[in-house]
């Protein structure tokens, strides 16, 4: 059994009057749809990562003229998790989200290690098999590259430095996939709630966030699971996980009960000092 994911790729005519300007983004849209399956057939070997099979891509015809293309792609069939969640059926003890993070966390390092930026990691993105295994998929918009320029992500997951990528950001790093992890399980791991969002309008509350302030440790995670996606979440890539080898060095550490070697977070706007909240 496997799955086809189908999507079309199309132009709104009522902003693309300009036939060769429609032509151009078209082409366009298709060498991104390319570059995903590119992208995929190089991870499949990767256990952590939705395992792509084969793909086609067809002109999409409607009334005798091509208004776009279409791409097919067959994958392993697996089940997204927020679907899970939805249906109440998501495992959210800590010692299952630690089996999450670890599997998740090791695709994010197969693809940083092939150079692949993901750009879009969040939970919506986070697939499981019927054996258990997490796997991370849809690299629509991956770069092959250690930092690229261009604006890409979820608003929500996406990290301080991309966020404000109009003031001069230095492009999206391995660590800005690194801070969409920690947003991630910061979710995950407090009722699905974004830091400060029982406190204040969402709008506020990203702000909040993107000025630096402190973040909450999530509401069901412990100390040691706590400060381990603090510090993917620092506001600083200085302070921040600076690679996932790290971070699954201490993620590991948590599964097999011993303490992970991460210390207290720096926050470099201030604030009190630390992502560290008070126990």
């Amino acid at each position: 059994v496997s799955a086809l994911k189908v999507e079309p790729i199309i132009a709104d005519e009522a902003v693309y009057v300009d036939e060769a300007k429609r032509r151009e983004y078209l082409e366009r849209k298709r060498r991104e749809a390319e570059n995903e399956t590119t992208i995929m057939y190089k991870l499949r070997s990767s256990p952590n990562i939705v395992l792509y099979e084969d793909e086609s891509i067809k002109p999409l015809i409607v009334d005798n003229r091509q208004v776009g293309y279409y791409i097919m792609i067959r994958m392993e069939c697996l089940t997204c998790i927020q679907k899970l969640m939805r249906q109440k059926t998501f495992d959210f003890s800590e010692k299952n989200v630690l089996k999450l993070a670890i599997d998740i966390g090791s695709g994010i390092r197969a693809a940083h290690e092939m150079g692949v930026i993901h750009r879009d990691v969040k939970p919506g993105n986070f697939f499981v098999s019927d054996n258990g295994t997490y796997k991370l998929g849809d690299f629509n918009i991956s770069k092959k590259s250690v930092s690229t320029r261009s604006f890409a992500g979820t608003e929500g997951y996406i990290a301080p430095e991309i966020y404000y990528a109009r003031y001069g950001s230095d492009g999206y790093t391995k660590q800005a996939d690194i801070y969409s992890f920690g947003i991630s399980l910061y979710c995950i791991m407090n009722n699905f709630q974004f830091p400060f969002g029982d406190m204040c309008l969402p709008e506020e509350a990203i702000e909040r966030r993107m000025n630096g302030e402190n973040l909450p440790r999530p509401k069901n995670a412990s100390v040691a699971f706590a400060k381990v996606i603090l510090k993917a979440c620092a506001f600083n890539t200085a302070d921040r996980y600076q690679n996932m080898t790290n971070m699954l060095r201490d993620l590991m550490a948590l599964r097999d009960g011993a303490p992970a070697a991460g210390g207290p977070v720096r926050n470099p706007v201030g604030y009190g000092g630390y992502i560290n909240p008070p126990v």
